[in-house]
């Protein structure tokens, strides 16, 4: 069935990523790394597999950095952009790109910051015999309170759409962020101005009977926090081997470094001797650590330099930071990128440094260093 329907898809990227500064002050969430991997690296996966012409970023905030970064192909993956002069929601991109999305009869829609499994086959299969013109991804969760509910039908018609519903629903199935959608849906969608498919237009599909369902099975997280992105990580992290660390190519370990799975352990990392690495730690590409150094239950991301006999304990660490000998960082620590740090400060635990900052000295009380 694929073969027989041209598919494009939509990934929205154009918010701010309020919720996860400072260090989306200074990359875009689609470049925030999870187990090592990019958020645009986990969503193409879902297209990787499938036969799709062409995937369109939404972008606005540090859309030039995105572009520098990615380029415009990924594997055998077109990329192109379409750019926002300020967030258009999540309906007003879709009808930004409708040029580019006018002349296949379907295409997926998916939110930047959410990181799953996806079935597509069997998604567009169920798209293609109801007739939708759209079908939304669904995740159940214990509490819904905090997204967008769907009440369902006995043949998963969506009959109510509640965006964080104050009263209590029997329904527990949530937008997951991914809409599978016929080309005619953008007729439904205003021109030039921001634009809430959740309050504006899937109502009106509803009425019309032809607003559909697709439940997930498997993990879904909505990485728009520091509290998502870590549980993101640790999970993924720790479905990885138990018995040996997850290495990737070039990973240069002395043979005195000690590694305590769960743990990744990214391309062209280095790491020196008695250090202590793990367990449910993610050391990202390109990254030195020096000798004697210890790190645990935290995230470092690409291009870090960190120096020798170090802890590190619970702590994201953001791109291109460099941390000098015998440096402390307690739990719950945020270091955005481009952070020098010198030797021998410490750290007190719940600590945000904001980007290009340089410590000469202690930080103990928790809170902002701006």
């Amino acid at each position: 069935m694929l073969e027989e329907i041209k598919i494009k898809a939509l990934i929205l990227a154009g918010g701010y990523g309020t919720r996860l500064r400072p260090l989306s002050c200074t990359r875009p969430k689609l470049l925030f790394p999870v187990a090592g991997k990019t958020m645009l690296e986990w969503i193409l996966n879902i297209f990787y597999r499938e036969d799709f012409d062409e995937v369109i970023l939404a972008v606005n905030h540090l859309a030039d950095i995105l572009k520098k970064r990615v380029g415009n192909k990924i594997d055998n993956i077109n990329i192109n952009y379409s750019l926002e002069p300020e967030p258009l929601g999540t309906g007003g991109p879709i009808k930004k790109a409708e040029d580019r999305l006018k002349d296949v009869d379907n295409f997926l829609i998916a939110n930047g910051d959410i990181l799953t499994t996806l079935n597509f086959k069997r998604m567009l299969e169920s798209h293609t015999k109801k007739e939708a013109i759209a079908t939304v991804a669904l995740h159940e969760v214990s509490d819904p309170s905090r997204y967008g509910v769907v009440e369902l039908d006995k043949e998963i018609r969506i009959k109510k759409f509640v965006e964080k519903p104050k009263e209590k629903l029997t329904s527990k199935w949530i937008n997951a962020g991914i809409y599978l959608m016929r080309a005619d849906v953008l007729k439904y969608i205003p021109s030039n101005r921001k634009v809430s498919l959740e309050k504006e237009i899937f109502p009106i599909l509803s009425e019309k009977e032809k607003l559909y369902g697709f439940k997930l099975d498997g993990p879904w997280y909505d990485v728009g926090n520091f509290d998502t992105f870590r549980k993101a990580n640790y999970d993924i992290i720790k479905r990885g081997p138990k018995q040996k660390p997850l290495l990737y190519k070039n990973a240069n370990i002395e043979d005195r470094a000690k590694l305590k799975p769960p743990i990744i352990i990214r391309e062209n990392v280095k790491i020196g001797n008695f250090s202590i690495i793990g367990p449910n730690s993610v050391i990202c590409q390109n990254s030195q650590i020096g000798n004697k150094t210890v790190i645990k239950d935290s995230i470092i991301f690409e291009n870090v330099t960190i120096g020798e006999s170090a802890l590190i304990e619970g702590t994201i660490i953001g791109g291109n930071v460099e941390i000098g000998d015998s440096v402390k960082i307690g739990r719950n620590c945020i270091i955005s990128d481009y952070v020098n740090i010198r030797d021998n400060i410490k750290i007190s635990k719940g600590v945000i440094v904001h980007p290009y900052k340089e410590l000469e000295n202690d930080v103990k009380n928790s809170g902002h260093v701006l």
